[in-house]
């Protein structure tokens, strides 16, 4: 009950961090542009939820047991 606050805490540890080093990246750049600001920002609260989707499929997807299964 209590494991999906707890991935939710995470989840948004990583994203505050992403966000803050774009933010960062982008002051020490000296570039500023809106659009690519968005895009950036956008990007670093998705990234996160793909990693985690890519490694449960990996581990529990359809090819999973396949490289076990050949050897």
């Amino acid at each position: 009950m209590i494991f999906w606050p707890i991935v939710s805490l995470i989840y948004i540890a990583v994203t505050v961090f992403a966000v803050y080093m774009t933010y960062q990246e982008q002051r020490r750049q000296g570039r500023s542009s809106p659009m690519y600001n968005l895009i950036g920002y956008l990007l670093c609260t998705v990234w996160p939820v793909l990693v985690a989707a890519f490694l449960v499929m990996a581990r529990f997807g359809p090819d999973a047991g396949l490289a076990a299964k050949q050897d």
